[in-house]
């Protein structure tokens, strides 16, 4: 006992709480005594951040001590839960706010046009095709469902799951897309010569407000006739709300020693995905495919298949379904970007920036209706393709030779994705230093990493040391507006690079999704 006291003692001398900085803020000094080491370093953050407004009507030391130390422990999940922690989040956030008073364009430099893309009409023979190309995919892919709110905005207090897709029976939208799910399931299979017993996953992205609610519909009803080992329900944690455009946390109204926080939004369902190790798990099983789809959309999987097909065909490493759109609807549009600088991107633009951009960018009517009577910018419905190695199997080898002088990039993926990638036995890109380096380190690896990052990193020492033969590796490369040359001299905008000894151009745009 006597050593754990002196130990935290010690902890705390190192603290400096009697500091100027704790001094500013009476309220939490005069509470020190009472938090751990821990507690302290994160009452040290909040203050650093701007946050002392967070301690103004703390009670006296014994008094409620037991909600002050509840209140770090909030704390603590917040940080532990946001990249970066609580630091990170307050200056993402007083950046945001402050581009936004400012009146900041973030397409500023971006000009916009019709993204390529296949236009379906349901049940023609097109549709049909892909359709059917679909069906032979679907055994291959895991669907993710994001499913974080309420009905409150239709006036129901249940989780959106539970509501009716239709009148006639009363389904709800969970045994809808189940349903949906085993059918594809089945019919896939059955297109295999002598079968398969593949599971197609699906995976339901909860909050606090539906984590409960919806195990609870999932297991009163036997899961709908779904296998309980093919749902994962994956939760997401909740973000502190802002107060003022100073990026203040907001105090709980219910309580002084809580935070008052929200869900983050759904974007948070790809970092679960990875963290959970789901990725990997259907990576290694040898799924090709994730389609994300939102929890009111009861006509979806008749659209589901076909567009699967038009991925697989296409070999699309990104597919977002689209509705036609009426110019100026209230609908985002996905929309084509080009940057200035040759910069690409294929992304939602909302509706009410969508318009005055076009307007800023040499269409003096905006978004107007072409021939066909909808805008040419189709609409968004948040429903995503993704081609399944693409998030997990992407990862970049960067060797650094001092002795001559040269930047060499090994940029690997699987063998199946050789289809969308040049396929060179052995491909070496040179890049220029901008100026000579003077080091007695003959080599240097930096790896950025979206699989199994322990593994790799043991790789590259192994590289390093020269365990390894470079030959036994297959690399891709992909080169986007590079920089690029073989001697001391920039070659501005070249898209050359150096293969073997010849020189070879490409013209390959890529999303890093890390």
């Amino acid at each position: 006992m006597a050593s754990v006291v002196g130990s935290t003692t010690e902890k705390l001398s190192k603290l400096d709480i009697n500091g100027e900085l704790f001094f500013s803020v009476p309220n939490l000094h005069k509470n020190l005594t009472i938090l751990s080491p821990d507690q302290i370093e994160l009452a040290r953050m909040l203050v650093e951040a701007g946050q002392s407004h967070l301690f103004q009507s703390w009670a006296e030391p014994g008094v409620e001590d037991e909600e002050k130390r509840g209140f770090f422990e909030q704390v603590a999940r917040l940080n532990a839960s946001y990249p970066g922690g609580l630091t990170s989040y307050i200056k993402t956030a007083r950046e945001l706010l402050a581009d936004s008073k400012a009146g900041k364009n973030p397409f500023d430099g971006f000009t916009p046009s019709v993204p390529t893309g296949e236009v379906l009409t349901y049940g023609d023979d097109n549709f049909i095709n892909f359709e059917e190309i679909g069906i032979r995919e679907a055994r291959n892919a895991a669907f993710v469902l994001v499913a974080g709110g309420l009905g409150e905005r239709l006036g129901y207090n249940g989780i959106k799951l539970a509501l009716p897709s239709e009148t006639t029976m009363g389904t709800c939208f969970l045994q809808n897309y189940i349903d949906s799910i085993l059918a594809l399931q089945d019919a896939s299979c059955r297109l295999v010569q002598g079968g398969c017993q593949n599971q197609i996953p699906l995976v339901i992205m909860t909050s606090d407000d539906t984590h409960a609610r919806t195990i609870e519909l999932l297991e009163s009803n036997a899961y709908f006739g779904m296998k309980s080992s093919q749902v994962k329900l994956l939760k997401q944690e909740k973000v502190a709300c802002l107060d003022d455009n100073d990026a203040r946390l907001a105090v709980d109204p219910k309580s002084k020693y809580r935070i008052q926080t929200k869900p983050h939004g759904h974007g948070d369902v790809h970092s679960l995905l990875y963290s959970s190790g789901l990725l990997k798990i259907w990576y290694d099983a040898g799924l090709r495919w994730v389609l994300f789809f939102q929890d009111t959309n009861g006509l979806l999987f008749k659209a589901i298949p076909a567009a699967l097909g038009v991925s697989s065909s296409k070999l699309y490493d990104v597919n977002s379904l689209a509705v036609p759109r009426k110019a100026k609807e209230a609908i985002g549009g996905i929309t084509k970007l080009t940057h200035a600088d040759g910069r690409t991107m294929v992304i939602n633009v909302e509706y009410n920036q969508l318009d005055p951009l076009l307007r800023a960018t040499g269409h003096p009517d905006g978004d107007v209706n072409c021939e066909t009577g909808y805008s040419p910018f189709p609409g968004n419905i948040n429903q995503v393709i993704l081609w399944q190695n693409l998030s997990v199997d992407l990862f970049i080898f960067v060797k650094i030779h001092i002795e001559t002088n040269c930047l060499t990039l090994f940029y690997q993926l699987s063998q199946t994705s050789a289809h969308i990638f040049l396929n060179y036995y052995f491909f070496t890109l040179f890049l220029s230093l901008s100026r000579k380096q003077s080091s007695n380190m003959d080599l240097l690896f930096m790896l950025l990493v979206l699989h199994e990052p322990t593994s790799w990193v043991a790789l590259g020492d192994s590289l390093c040391k020269g365990n390894i033969n470079l030959n036994d590796f297959r690399p891709f490369c992909i080169i986007d507006n590079f920089i690029i040359t073989t001697n001391e001299k920039d070659l501005v905008g070249s898209n050359m690079v150096q293969v073997e000894g010849h020189a070879k151009h490409m013209d390959i745009d890529l999303i890093f999704l890390i």
